[in-house]
């Protein structure tokens, strides 16, 4: 079987490369889609067979689509936004931001040239950065008086040091043994219930510094609710960062 590409309805682009040298099938996805490379002399027939056998675990580890910038991009929660709008007073090759409404809640606008290349990864990379220090310029006025109702709401106002703001992605949220919590800005781009649910989080380890079955349990009587439900609703959101 030569060497050649194909495109698969589930899997998208597959390149397949046949080489004397190799003594066995390997895969693997790359930024342009998955590679496979096999044995000089496998037939289309034995390919197909040992293809269609791997095909369930290929999807399973199948990378998430890439987050794609574009003119017209929006998103947004309650009291957020960000969209990224043509402006023909940008010049070319630039980024700007303006603030379209800061009442009862923050949008913000990415302005670009019209015409603009947002699809390389320099442009992602601007834009990402662009969009988390949007976000940070909202916690401060909005996340941090949430997250210290929240402290007031449990009695625990006098148990927190400070509440402060962070930049993690992964880590949203954290509490030092001092009392000290930090909240990423990332937080802002998340619904109001599952901010509360982060914040609440890092409150109950002022009382338990772990991961126990007592922290759990308290974190749930802070919500109302079982932590489950907010977590498996996090685990759907994509965040409109290029990570």
């Amino acid at each position: 079987m030569a060497s050649s590409s194909f495109l698969d309805s589930d899997l998208g682009v597959v390149k397949i490369r046949a080489l004397a040298s190799a003594r066995r099938f390997i895969a693997r996805w790359k930024a342009d889609g998955l590679h496979i490379t096999l044995p000089a002399g496998v037939t289309g027939e034995e390919f197909l067979h040992v293809f269609n056998e791997w095909k369930p675990r290929l999807l399973s580890i199948k990378p998430k689509e890439e987050l794609q910038y574009h003119i017209g991009f929006r998103y947004e929660t309650e009291d957020w936004s960000v969209e990224i709008i043509a402006d023909p007073l940008t010049p070319p090759h630039n980024v700007m931001t303006k603030l379209l409404s800061d009442g009862e809640a923050d949008r913000f606008a990415i302005l670009v040239a019209p015409g603009a290349d947002l699809g390389t990864v320099g442009a992602k990379k601007l834009i990402s950065r662009i969009i988390k220090d949007l976000a940070a310029a909202s916690a401060s006025r909005r996340l941090l008086p949430l997250a210290r109702e929240e402290a007031c709401r449990l009695g625990l106002e006098h148990r927190v040091k400070a509440f402060k703001v962070g930049r993690g992605i992964k880590r949203m949220g954290c509490c030092s043994a001092s009392g000290e919590i930090s909240l990423s800005c990332t937080l802002m781009m998340l619904p109001r219930a599952l901010r509360i649910a982060t914040i609440t989080h890092e409150l109950a380890h002022l009382t338990h510094f772990d991961h126990s079955p007592e922290f759990y349990g308290l974190w749930d009587s802070y919500l109302g609710h079982s932590h489950i439900i907010d977590t498996e609703q996090r685990a759907k959101i994509k965040l409109p960062l290029f990570q």
